[in-house]
């Protein structure tokens, strides 16, 4: 039960990302080809992006040791990223004081 309301926010952000996904092939595809650009897009949502990761992930399960080793390492790897985003974020906002002041 405790996995629910994480699945409701996947479920808001599944259903946004595919949307702007598909409007932003129908968009770039050529006269004519719009079903084709959606097609494709689906492939390599569905097809090589769902089975590499199935593949990579179970590669990463096994050399860790498990899935609670595997999730560790992840949320560690994610706080380091968060930890350079807002360093880089921060410098960028004191960057952008900076010049407003000349």
């Amino acid at each position: 039960w405790m996995a629910m309301p994480a699945e409701i926010l996947r479920g808001g952000t599944f259903a946004s990302m595919w949307a702007a996904s598909t409007y932003y092939a129908s968009f770039i595809a050529p006269t004519g080809m719009r079903s084709t650009m959606i097609a494709f897009l689906n492939a390599m949502y569905q097809g090589l992006g769902q089975s590499s990761g199935a593949l990579m992930g179970g590669a990463l399960v096994e050399r860790f040791g498990g899935i609670q080793n595997m999730y560790r390492a992840w949320a560690a790897v994610d706080l380091g990223f968060f930890a350079l985003f807002s360093l880089i974020l921060l410098r960028h906002r004191d960057f952008n004081r900076t010049e407003e002041k000349r």
